[in-house]
């Protein structure tokens, strides 16, 4: 099975605590999260934050959604933001 990517965007006005959360959820799942690489940044056309998320799997990346605290995560951090999250699944199929 190939590589996988999610990629979620949203917006916040709320991003102290959504980066205090972040850095919660890594330490709550450290050692038993997933993914590979984590990579946050900010759209500089839309002002979005986008989340890059890269796993060896899609196996790896459904036991990491099935962690409770992904989805204690989810819900709070749906009460920080003024819109979405929004998410994509990748297939990778091809990388240099």
């Amino acid at each position: 099975m190939s590589e996988f990517v999610q990629i979620m965007r949203f917006s916040t006005d709320e991003f102290d605590k959504l980066q205090a959360l972040v850095d919660q959820y890594r330490a709550d799942t450290h050692g038993r999260s997933t993914y590979t690489r984590e990579v946050l940044g900010r759209d500089l056309d839309t002002g979005e934050y986008v989340v890059v998320v890269t796993f060896p799997s899609q196996d790896a990346a459904d036991a990491n959604n099935a962690l409770p605290e992904t989805s204690a995560m989810a819900d709070q951090l749906a009460g920080l933001t003024t819109s979405g999250p929004s998410f994509s699944n990748i297939e990778v199929i091809d990388q240099s």
